[in-house]
């Protein structure tokens, strides 16, 4: 199911002249940065920006967004990241993220229609965590409507313990907190 969700999200990136890029299973294998209108790169490591419509389903009895779709929709833009950082290659089937704490604020409620971008991107960098953040922006709003932020465990779940982020997990990681440092 979760895979299925993920196929179902449109990841936009902007090219150089600001066009989207789409693709509809998540971001394009061959796009390897972010291409900022002053010409500036930002690696997929660093951001990535999830797009999805809103379904009538997702809508509470006072007729708008429930708030526990906005953790679907953290949950979906955090596997869309940690994919677009190839996090998952040479890493063991026993080992894996945990989801240690998560938050949301609900800024602004959000009806249907509209669209909703949720940008993700690590905040800080631990020895066996890290932190993700994220922020949900409507469309038809122009504003940002909801903001996360998420405590990524690593784990071996075979031996139910903590352990040190994988060292390539870690060099991405690192590369994308400097560069948004830079920004």
């Amino acid at each position: 199911l979760l895979m299925h969700r993920i196929a179902s999200i449109n990841t936009h990136l902007l090219s150089a002249t600001g066009t989207a890029i789409t693709s509809a299973s998540g971001p394009a294998s061959p796009v390897t940065c972010r291409a900022h209108h002053d010409g500036s790169m930002t690696p997929l490591a660093a951001f990535t920006s999830s797009v999805r419509d809103v379904e009538w389903g997702e809508l509470d009895a006072f007729q708008h967004v429930n708030n526990k779709v906005y953790f679907a929709w953290m949950e979906s833009a955090r596997v869309d990241w940690m994919k677009s950082m190839k996090q998952w290659s040479n890493v063991p089937a026993e080992v894996g993220p945990i989801v240690a704490n998560i938050d949301c604020s609900f800024l602004s409620p959000v009806d249907f229609p509209d669209t909703i971008t949720v940008e993700t991107y690590p905040v800080k960098l631990g020895n066996s965590s890290f932190v993700i953040e994220q922020k949900m922006t409507s469309e038809l709003q122009k504003k940002v409507v909801a903001k996360g932020k998420t405590v990524i465990v690593m784990m071996d779940y075979t031996k139910k313990v903590s352990i040190p982020v994988p060292e390539h997990m870690r060099a991405n990681i690192a590369a994308a907190l400097d560069h948004l440092k830079d920004e």
